[in-house]
């Protein structure tokens, strides 16, 4: 079902939820309550949805970001009146919704400071990558440690790739620096002949070589915004994005550029180079 048909069925439910509350014994704050929470589950459903098209849920905030490092203020006003507002007494539907505000007022704290954690594990609050790249606007870097076999040679890799054509095609510079380990570097090639025939400045460094502070798996875009991946067994797990915007994410972006120029002396292979 789509989002469309999601809403109608959820407007149906609340409505019909009301017309029962009207015609039976109950308080009238207990049919507006139980409205309220009908609504908010259909909209869960159709962030499902939403999200499962892969369109990225955090696109804005992280497009917001590299202005200001404020964006989570009135998002955190409305969660405070909300919490406020409930009706505790389903101890379930109270317990829930407090999880819920607890973890979205953490998420606008970390967006005041400039900074934005994503949860990319399975059923986390956000279970797919965001593209960086999707956000890029001139000027694109970026490192992968990620595991070659696993990540680029399934679907994220050849959105990435999809997605880096389109990009350079717009007159965005995308550079790509790949770091694997000796047992792998045929694989690496491989990638990186993909990546240049989309027109990205792909690079290689054998990871064996390079110092452990170097192996990071990180992008920079735009000199407005940095994110870098946490992984685990060498795939992502979180993501985190800051801003220029902030005092803590100029320190951080600073520090990855500092980490993109020393390991620019470490390739060995670069856009010019033959298989």
């Amino acid at each position: 079902m789509r989002e469309k048909t999601l809403f109608a069925i959820g407007l149906i439910m609340a409505v019909v939820l009301a017309v029962i509350g009207i015609f039976f014994p109950q308080r009238v704050w207990d049919v507006i309550t139980l409205t309220f929470l009908t609504t908010i589950l259909t909209l869960n459903i159709q962030l499902y949805f939403h999200l499962k098209d892969g369109d990225p849920l955090f696109g804005r905030p992280i497009n917001a970001l590299r202005s200001r490092g404020e964006i989570g203020k009135q998002t955190a006003e409305m969660l405070t009146c909300l919490a406020d507002g409930l009706d505790k007494n389903d101890p379930f539907i109270t317990r829930q919704i407090e999880m819920f505000v607890r973890d979205a007022r953490a998420t606008t704290r970390s967006l005041n400071d400039g900074v934005l954690a994503i949860d990319l594990r399975p059923g986390g609050m956000f279970f797919r990558e965001t593209d960086a790249v999707d956000f890029a606007v001139s000027r694109f870097r970026a490192t992968s440690l990620v595991d070659i076999d696993r990540y680029w040679s399934g679907a994220p890799g050849t959105r990435l790739i999809n997605k880096g054509r389109a990009k350079v095609q717009s007159g965005v510079v995308i550079e790509r620096l790949f770091m694997e380990y000796r047992d792998n570097l045929a694989a690496a090639e491989a990638c990186r002949q993909r990546n240049l025939q989309s027109g990205v400045r792909a690079m290689l460094a054998i990871a064996d070589d390079l110092d452990a502070r170097l192996l990071r798996d990180f992008a920079l875009i735009d000199d407005a915004l940095a994110v870098e991946l946490i992984l685990k067994n060498r795939e992502p797990v979180e993501a985190i994005y800051y801003s220029r915007a902030t005092p803590d994410g100029r320190r951080k972006i600073a520090e990855l550029d500092a980490v993109w120029k020393e390991l620019m002396g470490c390739c060995v292979l670069d856009s010019t180079a033959a298989v």
